[in-house]
Parts: C-alpha cells; structure tokens; sequence
C-alpha cells in the first residue's frame, strides 16, 4: 500500500492562488475601465468648459458687433465703400474720355512750326483757318511751282493724314491755292 499524505494546507494554498489569479485578473480590467472612464470624464469636462468659455466670448463679440455705435461706424464704412467704388468708375470714365481727347487731332505750335518750316522762301502764307481735325492754308506763290513744292514738302513728312491739293489760280502776278490739311489724331 502507498501512503498517501494528503497535504491540506497545500491545496488550499493551490485553491486560493487561483482564486487569487481570477480576481486579480478581474480587478485588471475593473480598473482598465475605471481609468477609462477618468479620462473620457476629464476630456468631457475640458471639452465642456472649453465650450463654455468660447460660448461667452461668441456672446461678447455679438454684443459689440450689434452695438449701435459699431452698427452706425459699420454703415458708415459701407457707404464710403460705396463712394469709393462711384469715384473708381468716373475715374475710369474720366481715363476713357482723356484718352479720347488725346487721340483727337489738334493744331499745335509744333504743327505751326512745321508749317513754317517747310514752307519756300517764295510762298507765304496769307492765312490759316483750323476747323476740327483741319487746317486751311490760303496760300501765295511767286513762282509756278511753289505752290506744288510746297505740298509735296508737306506730304513727304507724314506728320499729316493728308494734304489736298486742287491747284493754283494765277492773278495779278501771284500764284494762289488753298491747302486743305488733315491732321493725324494722338500728335
């Protein structure tokens, strides 16, 4: 026959060391969701005070934004807006209208000069009309083809959109003509 000692002590030692395990592995995960739930509960109330606080300065900035004065100072601000925008288009109409003005033809001292300086020692110029973009020349000669050089001299320098010439009428020793001139527009 064998002995069999039964150790009591040592199985319950055994028993309860399980036991032991079990409820250790139990208060592992109680405490995994305790801690779970502190920092979900402290995200919660940061969050909410954090709400809170931009929930009041949302409040003090609608406050001041419907405010009188700033509502009055807003309207006021739309409507130089306003004016400003008005100025920036007659500006623009004003631009338009100069460089309309700029391309017009215009008799000048430049054109008078130019005139003169082409003109023969044997022509002279009796008078001179300017209408619109045109200049009219009632002019004399003392020789026949004064006259001819002349508007050819004129021609040539393409300062002008035209030079008309119909020809001369001779009277008492004179050559006369009238020159009709164009002038080109942006000079």
């Amino acid at each position: 026959m064998k002995k069999q000692d039964m150790n009591l002590l040592e199985s319950y030692q055994k028993i309860n060391k399980v036991r032991a395990n079990k409820d250790a592995t139990g208060r592992i995960y109680i405490m995994l969701f305790i801690g779970a739930l502190l920092i979900a509960g402290a995200y919660w109330f940061t969050l909410f005070f954090e709400n809170t606080a931009l929930k009041q300065n949302i409040k003090t900035i609608e406050d001041y934004l419907n405010s009188p004065q700033i509502a009055e100072r807003s309207n006021e601000a739309n409507k130089l807006n306003d004016d400003i925008k008005k100025l920036e288009d007659i500006l623009s109409e004003v631009r338009s209208a100069q460089n309309v003005f700029e391309l017009q033809p215009k008799f000048t001292s430049i054109t008078m000069n130019i005139l003169l300086a082409e003109r023969p020692g044997t022509v002279r110029i009796n008078e001179i009309t300017y209408v619109g973009d045109s200049v009219v020349l009632d002019i004399s000669g003392t020789r026949v083809y004064s006259i001819s050089d002349y508007v050819l001299r004129l021609r040539r320098l393409d300062y002008f959109q035209e030079v008309r010439y119909s020809g001369y009428e001779f009277s008492n020793g004179l050559y006369n003509s009238n020159l009709v001139i164009i002038l080109k527009g942006g000079q």
